[in-house]
């Protein structure tokens, strides 16, 4: 062998065997970054760089391969974000949402009391009472007279986008105003809120002098309860069907009950001359399902109720309807299609111009088919959906 040879072989061969020199450490994810990448892998990616801090704010972030990683110190909430959608470990789990919005428990996001999100709520079921629905919960048939449940539910609720219930109510020491107790209590330990929504139809049997004594028994148990549904700080109170009084009738009994108007009176129909004077505050529909074109409707209902100055239109989303197996030859099914109807309407309730909240019916009517709920059959598929517009209607420009 040649020597100039020789001499690169063995400079070869020594380099081969010879120690390397230390290389850059690879970057990894630690704490609240390394959680969020491991609950959703495949959106965050691989780190690409190590965590940046930055003095002026005290935020944190990270390069990826799809994005970057946050963490603010104004909330202390862990995102992800590729640019477009952001992904937040936030109090209800990991939640996406468009860039451009906010979550209410995020900082620099809307108020809940600005623009609240509420559904119905029915607090009168039992095991048996689901053997006429066409659906099943979840979790399967439950009572209602249970906390557990009833916090499961807020929880469920909340996490959603939900801001409060609306509870059916049958007036004092009745099962619905135990349970309203309950839920007001757990209400305010979980940061929700609750009010009533005044059955009509059941009190009429007694006439209006038993209802202007129930309300009254309620404002003395309820009105100061830090957790009751308010507007502009009053608190507010739903009523069902109050076609079936006159408009005179209601007048005397608000005059007798609240004349200093100190809580906000939503009426329920298409009867808007019932906003005119003073008795009701605004109004909202219970049901849009009989419609053909539901947008329109409500879009129809913002015109008629703002012909009234100062009065409130409270639009109504719905998932769909049916009662068959409650009213056999006489029901109405409105399919849900997969969520598109519920779409269409929670979409027409935006539009339609709200001049505070949005109502869902129904949290949990499942004797009419109206329930977002967790179900059986769909799962947590509508409050999906109701997070979704829940934080569009609550981020849409005043």
């Amino acid at each position: 062998m040649r020597p100039a040879a020789f001499t690169l072989a063995l400079l070869v061969l020594l380099l081969a065997f010879a120690p390397s020199a230390p290389l850059a450490a690879a970057c990894t994810y630690s704490l609240g970054f390394q959680a969020l990448h491991d609950k959703i892998p495949d959106v965050v990616g691989a780190c690409v760089s190590d965590v940046v801090h930055d003095p002026a704010s005290g935020d944190a972030s990270q390069q990826t391969t799809n994005g970057l990683l946050a963490w603010r110190k104004a909330d202390n909430w862990t995102a992800f974000t590729n640019g477009a959608t952001t992904w937040i470990d936030g109090p209800y789990g990991v939640q996406s949402r468009p860039n451009h919005l906010r979550y209410g428990w995020e900082a620099g996001g809307p108020s809940p009391a600005d623009r609240p999100v509420l559904a119905i709520y029915y607090p009168w079921f039992s095991p048996s009472t689901f053997e006429v629905s066409i659906d099943q919960p979840a979790g399967g048939p439950y009572q209602s007279d249970d906390p557990a449940t009833i916090r499961n539910q807020v929880r469920q609720a909340k996490g959603a986008g939900i801001d409060g219930f609306v509870s059916s109510w049958f007036g004092q020491r009745e099962r619905t105003d135990q349970n309203f107790n309950t839920l007001l209590d757990i209400a305010q330990q979980e940061g929700f809120t609750a009010t009533i929504y005044f059955e009509t139809d059941h009190f009429l049997p007694w006439g209006p002098d038993d209802m202007a004594w129930q309300l009254e028994r309620f404002y003395e148990d309820h009105l100061d309860h830090p957790s009751l549904v308010r507007y502009q700080g009053k608190p507010v109170i739903f009523f069902w069907r109050t076609r079936v009084l006159d408009l005179g009738t209601w007048a005397a009994m608000r005059a007798r009950v609240d004349p200093e108007h100190h809580a906000v009176w939503i009426a329920e129909g298409d009867v808007f001359g019932q906003l005119a004077g003073d008795t009701f505050d605004g109004i909202h529909p219970y049901s849009t399902a009989w419609s053909a074109n539901p947008a329109a409707t409500l879009a129809t209902y913002s015109q008629r109720t703002h012909a009234y100055p100062g009065k409130l239109w409270v639009p109504t989303a719905m998932p769909g309807y049916d009662d068959s197996r409650l009213r056999p030859g006489g029901s109405l099914v409105v399919p849900r299609n997969d969520g598109a109807f519920y779409r269409a309407t929670f979409q027409g309730a935006i539009d339609s111009s709200p001049d505070w909240a949005i109502l869902i019916t129904s949290w949990n009517e499942w004797l009419e088919g109206s329930q977002i709920e967790p179900a059986a059959s769909y799962g947590n598929h509508y409050l999906d959906l109701t997070r979704e517009y829940s934080t569009q209607f609550k981020n849409a420009p005043r």
